[in-house]
């Protein structure tokens, strides 16, 4: 059966940042005049992680977006022993995370969806990210909204990677059937497992040599992609 969509991931896939987690914390704080250094900085978003983050994570999607990520970072700062009375810094940690996190677009993205849609297929973005923030990462990087037929995030049906459903909505929303379409994403888990389980043709958009089982489909950059379309 020929290919007729194409879905993507977008952060780590379509889209790079060049600053983590810790270090957009970092950063943050800094502008505030507070000096923490990055391995305690570190060391508190690693700790909420593991005792908070299956709970924080469960609500993605399911509460406001300024809410969700208050979550994070209030419980990071309170690690941090950081006194935010006005909650200006949590505020700004929430409002400009996105803006200044480095985000860039891979280099033959633009090419690549350019290809797909002058061979006719649908193309969509399925990411983790709410949908306004997909929004504001798609202007950031300059990539046009055009590109899309559909942009699914977690609010979209308040389900996230890896549940299928939510894979499931894009291709009824491009109306192609699973055995149809292709999806990449860099998380073997979040992505490519979950594509899998959906019905879905996954790929796992890998830069580094990683050694990976032997029935993981990789590409190395995008553009390999067009070698699987009929």
């Amino acid at each position: 059966m020929s290919i007729k969509g194409v879905l993507f991931d977008l952060e780590g896939t379509l889209v790079e940042r060049s600053l983590n987690d810790p270090e957009v914390f970092h950063k943050v704080l800094e502008w505030k005049g507070l000096q923490i250094q990055i391995e305690e900085i570190e060391k508190a978003v690693s700790k909420v992680k593991m005792e908070l983050g299956d709970m924080i994570e469960g609500q993605c999607g399911k509460i406001p977006r300024l809410d969700y990520h208050n979550l994070w970072n209030l419980n990071i700062l309170k690690v941090l022993g950081v006194e935010d009375h006005d909650r200006s810094i949590l505020r700004e940690v929430s409002d400009q995370w996105i803006d200044i996190c480095g985000l860039t677009l891979q280099p033959d993205a633009k090419f690549t969806l350019t290809n797909l849609k002058a061979n006719g297929l649908k193309t969509g973005i399925v990411s983790g990210a709410y949908e306004e923030e997909v929004q504001r990462i798609l202007e950031i990087v300059e990539l046009d909204e055009a590109f899309f037929d559909v942009l699914v995030g977690s609010d979209t049906i308040k389900r996230k990677k890896p549940a299928p459903e939510v894979f499931r909505y894009a291709l009824n929303q491009l109306k192609i059937k699973p055995e149809e379409s292709l999806y990449v994403g860099n998380d073997l888990k979040r992505d490519y497992r979950a594509a899998e389980r959906a019905g879905i043709i996954p790929f796992l958009f890998l830069k580094s040599d990683e050694i990976l089982p032997c029935d993981i489909r990789k590409i190395k950059n995008l553009i390999s992609l067009m070698d699987y379309i009929d």
